[in-house]
Parts: structure tokens; sequence; C-alpha cells
């Protein structure tokens, strides 16, 4: 018994000491790791008015962001050096990064690629670290790149058998005890294992001296992942891609987006595969190493290719440049193992991280390029705005919709100023409007929608031009499936004015099918000083609209027969399909889209601004102004 008892101690020790190593050795590593959970563990447990109403909301979520690079950056400084230099470095380059990112960064769209790229290339870095002074020959490199990835991946499956564990426990505990079920818990147990076990884990694999691992023959299993796994794999990739590309030249036919995403994928395994044949070369197969770089060059023309007819028409963006980067990196890397016999492992990891590094923050980023490239697209089609008023050339307008809202989404409305300055500050200014009497923003809509609006024409976003030409390009496909929509006439004319006379209080109502309500008070210009303020609530539905005053009600308007007048009014376009669609709506006249309700409390004129019915001809939403005169 005390034998067995000194073995299990003996454990106990050597896991504290383990831990405690891994401690000295990555100490701001682990504490940036143990800052990210903590934060993002707090935070999981708040519901979204608490994370709203908690102070410094935007910094503390800013902070967990970069406590997340932190983890990867400390790491590969680490294990380039122990210069006190290189830490200060560290806290330089996140401080500055920090101070780069605007307040808010949850609805910053171009995080969702520039993180991403950042933590790979941070990765890859790691990879690199210990050799990034000091050369080597290419299996020995190998032989500790293989080792930090596969850790990596085997602290990932770890951290989801624990994950899963733990999660499997919480459930059994809820059943057992009758307890309330919550997601929270989740978040937390998730952010336990891969924020605080995850990366423990992770940094205790790496040796402390990283260039004097054991060089070890490969296993069973790294032989069967190699020669059983990868390399088939490769072989299929190539085989589809190959056809592909002979399709390509022999039909005249131009390659469409996806194969560009197909090509990375291919380069990206074709790489893998001939990095783990590494220690397997020999005189019999060593012929085959520079097949795959030439797979891997010639794929890199028919990227080329389809990025130039994605560029010509529609512009540069972000991911489109990236890939360019990215292509341009494959040929470069290819030209250097197949011409350099002598060509080190070196080059891919740390040439890769240092292009997408400039390709993010240099003077000619994939953000300035794009934004610049999307601003002059865009000033190109309003230069053909003529043309607007054609029914058949909803492609302009298509272009035109989707080139607003990539600037709005991806760069923010400061972007349009220098396009659209006038239409940017109108909606600016109703903005301000808005929050200073305490209005909602729904009565104006996006900004996307509301620019297309002031240039003349309903926005189309791009599941609406699917539908479009799909509509026509299919005999099976039916106008039963488009989306159809009526507006009134004069919603497009900016100086439509609704007539106030004879009432006392104008309101927006708008509907959806989740049943939102939206008080609003959100009054013209020209009926603000004519009317008192005073306080009424609209809630509306597919069958009513209801008016409240001080909860108390003033009346109930059912609206279901109005709407099934009005969609089964005639209308000489009818039997027109491309004039059914969300984005060509059959028009009705104000006078054909108002309704009258009258009672003992208060007389109302109802002015519907549009109607959207569903593929079965559900009403999904509509909107309008309400006049309103109590009596």
């Amino acid at each position: 018994k005390g034998t067995f008892l000194n073995k299990k101690l003996q454990t106990i020790d050597l896991l504290a000491g383990k831990l405690l190593d891994t401690l000295k050795r990555f100490p701001l590593a682990i504490f940036s790791a143990y800052l990210f959970s903590t934060i993002l563990i707090t935070l999981s447990t708040l519901d979204y008015s608490q994370k709203e109403a908690l102070l410094h909301y935007d910094m503390i979520n800013k902070i967990s962001f970069i406590a997340a690079l932190g983890y990867f950056l400390f790491t590969t400084l680490r294990l380039i050096s122990r210069n006190y230099l290189l830490i200060i470095l560290g806290f330089v380059l996140l401080i500055a990064y920090y101070l780069y990112l605007p307040v808010d960064i949850r609805n910053l769209n171009r995080l969702k690629m520039e993180f991403p790229l950042i933590i790979f290339s941070l990765f890859l870095l790691i990879i690199a670290a210990p050799y990034i002074n000091h050369s080597t020959s290419n299996i020995k490199f190998w032989n500790w790149a293989k080792h930090v990835i596969f850790s990596f991946i085997l602290s990932g499956i770890f951290g989801f058998i624990l994950f899963m564990g733990l999660r499997g426990g919480l459930y059994i505990t809820e059943k057992l005890f009758v307890l309330e079920h919550t997601n929270r818990h989740i978040g937390v147990i998730g952010t336990f294992t891969i924020g605080i076990f995850g990366s423990y884990f992770f940094l205790s694999q790496l040796p402390k001296y990283p260039r004097l691992l054991t060089l070890k023959p490969y296993n069973n299993i790294e032989n069967i992942f190699t020669k059983f796994i990868l390399t088939p794999l490769f072989i299929l990739y190539f085989i589809i891609l190959y056809t592909y590309t002979a399709k390509i030249i022999f039909l005249g036919e131009w390659p469409n987006g996806t194969v560009s995403i197909s090509i990375l994928l291919f380069s990206a395994l074709g790489i893998l595969t001939y990095l783990f044949w590494t220690p397997l070369w020999n005189k019999n197969n060593e012929k085959y190493k520079n097949f795959f770089w030439w797979t891997i060059l010639l794929q890199t023309f028919v990227l080329a290719i389809a990025i130039y007819f994605r560029v010509e028409p529609y512009g540069w963006t972000t991911s489109r440049y990236i890939i360019a980067v990215i292509g341009f990196w494959l040929s470069a890397i290819s030209l250097y193992f197949i011409f350099n016999k002598k060509a080190s492992y070196r080059a891919i990891f740390i040439s890769l991280p240092i292009l997408l590094m400039l390709a993010l923050f240099s003077p000619f980023s994939a953000t300035t390029i794009a934004q610049k490239s999307q601003q002059a697209k865009l000033m190109t089609l309003l230069s053909q705005e003529s043309n607007l008023s054609e029914e058949s050339n909803l492609s302009l307008k298509y272009n035109i919709s989707s080139s607003i809202e990539y600037l709005y989404e991806e760069h923010g409305i400061d972007s349009l100023f220098p396009v659209i300055p006038q239409i940017v500050t109108s909606y600016q200014n109703q903005e301000e409007e808005l929050d200073s009497n305490d209005c909602s923003p729904v009565a104006y809509g996006e900004f996307p929608s509301y620019a297309t609006k002031q240039v003349g024409f309903k926005y189309i976003d791009h599941w609406q031009w699917v539908q479009y030409k799909n509509s026509l390009n299919s005999t099976e496909f039916k106008s039963s499936f488009i989306t159809k929509s009526f507006i009134r006439e004069e919603e497009s004319n900016q100086n439509d004015d609704i007539e106030v006379k004879g009432y006392d209080w104008l309101l927006s109502f708008r509907y959806f099918d989740e049943n939102d309500m939206y008080p609003t008070q959100c009054l013209p210009p020209e009926a603000k000083k004519s009317i008192s303020k005073q306080t009424y609530i609209i809630e509306t539905s597919q069958e009513s609209i209801t008016i409240k005053y001080k909860n108390h009600v003033l009346a109930s308007i059912p609206i279901e027969e109005f709407i099934t007048t009005i969609i089964r009014t005639p209308k000489k376009e009818d039997n027109d399909k491309s004039l059914q669609t969300y984005f060509e709506p059959i028009r009705f006249t104000t006078e054909e889209f108002t309704m009258y309700f009258n009672n003992s409390e208060i007389r109302v004129k109802l002015i519907f601004d549009n109607l959207e019915l569903s593929q079965k001809d559900k009403l999904t939403h509509y909107r309008g102004q309400i006049l309103i005169k109590k009596k």
C-alpha cells in the first residue's frame, strides 16, 4: 500500500512540476489565455441587457480580443528568445493593435477575416520561431513542426472530450435534481476547456529545448495518416481540379468563384502532404517531390484567371485581395522549391505570415485597396443612373445595391461619403433627429435600403437577385417561389407629402411575422409644429392594428379584408412574372392603399407603404403611416 501511495504522490508531483514549469516558461501567454477566458466566462453569465449596462463593456470586449492574440504572440516571442526586448515589443504590438481597432468591434465585419488570419500567421510563426535565427535540415525542422501541429490537434481533441464529459455531467445533474436548464453554463464550460485547459495543455507539450527534440522515425499512426489519408485525398483533389481545368480549356468556359477556394484547399493539402512525406523520401520516390509543386503552380494560373473575372466586373473586395495575395505566394513558393535544390522549409512558415500581415496592415492593405476599388465601381455605376428607370435593367440596380452594402458593412458609412455625400449626410441627420426624439431608427431602415431609395429604386439583395435569375433561366421555376410585394406608387417619390390636415397625430407602423411591436413617435417636419407631444403605442399583427393610449385600447382595426382586397385587385402587370418579385413590385396609388376607420373614441386614416407575401401567399410584412384624431 505504501509503494502504491508513493507512486501516486510521485505522479502528482510530476504533474505539478510540469504545470509550474510551463507557467515559468510561458507566463505572459498563460496570463493572456486566462484573461481571455475570465472575461468570456464572466460575460457568458450575463444577458444582453446586463452586458449593455456593464460599465466599459466595449473596452472589456476589446481587451478579450487582444488577450486571445496575446496568447499566440507571447508564445512565439518566447520560443524565439528570452530577450526582454521581445517582451516589450509584444506589448507594443498589442497596444498598437488595440488603439488601431475602433471602440466597438462587435459589428466590425472585417474582423471575420482579419482575426483568423492573424491567429493563423502567429501559429505558423510558433512553428518557425526556434529556427528563425538558426538554420537546420528540413527533416529536423519538420520533426519540430509536426510535433507542434500534433500537440495543437491533441489539445483540441482532449479539450473536446473534457467538454463533452462536463456537459454530460451538467445535463445529468439538471435532470436528476430538476434544475433549471440554461445555455450559459455551456458557454462557461466551453471557454474553460478551450481557454484554460486547451491552452495550458498545448504549451505543456512544447519541449524546453525545441532544437534538441529527438528525431524519431514515423510510427504506424503517422505512416497510415501520410500514406493512406493525406496522399489519397491529394490525388482525389488533383483529379477533380485538373478535370475541371481540362473542361475550361476544351469548352472555352471561364472559371467561376467556387474554383478559387477549391484551389486554395488543394494547395494547402498538397503542401501538407509534401511536408508529411519528408522522412519517407528515398531514391525510389524522390522524383515525385517536384510533382507537388508543379501541380500547385499550374493551378495558380487558373486562380489568377478566376480572380480576374471576379474583379473586372465587381471590383476588389477584402477576400478577393487576400486570395490574390495567397495565390501570388503559392506561385513564388512553388518556383522556389522547384528550382532551388536546397530550399528550406523555414521559407514556408516565415514568408506567408509576413505577406499576410503586409496584406492586412500596409499602405497597400486589403482594406485600403478594396475600399478604393468599390468606391470607384460605385461611382461608375451611379453614372448610369439614367438607366435605372428601365424595368429590364435589374442588373444595374443589383450591382449598385451590393456595392453600397459592401462599403457600408465592411468599411462603415463614412466610406460612402466621397461617393454619395448628400445621401450620407441626410441619413446621419435623420439618425440624430431620431435619437433626440427617442424614435426608433426602424422607421428609416438600414442605410443600403435608404440609399437606394434616394437614388430611385428599391434595394435588391443577393438572394432576390439569385431568385430572379433562376426565374429567367429555369423552365421549371415558378413565380410562386418568388416573394411578392405591393407598394404605394408615391413611396419612391421624395416629394410625396402626407396630408395631415384634420388629424392631430401622425405615427409610423410596421409588422414582421415575428410579431414585433414598434412604438414610434417619428413625425415628419411639417407635422411637428401642429401636433402635441403625446404617446401612442401601435401594436401590429397579421389580422389587426391596435392603437393604445396610456395602456387604454382606443381601437383594434381589422385589416385582413382590406389586404385581401388589395392583393386580389387585378392589375395589368399581373401576368408579367418579372414584375411580381420582391424588387419589382406591383404598384398601387395612395388612394388604393388608404384605409379609413372610425369609432366612438378615435378617427383613423391608415396609409400603407408596402405589403409583402411569402411563397405561400402569407402576409409577412407591411408598413405605413397612420393619422389619428382623438375625439
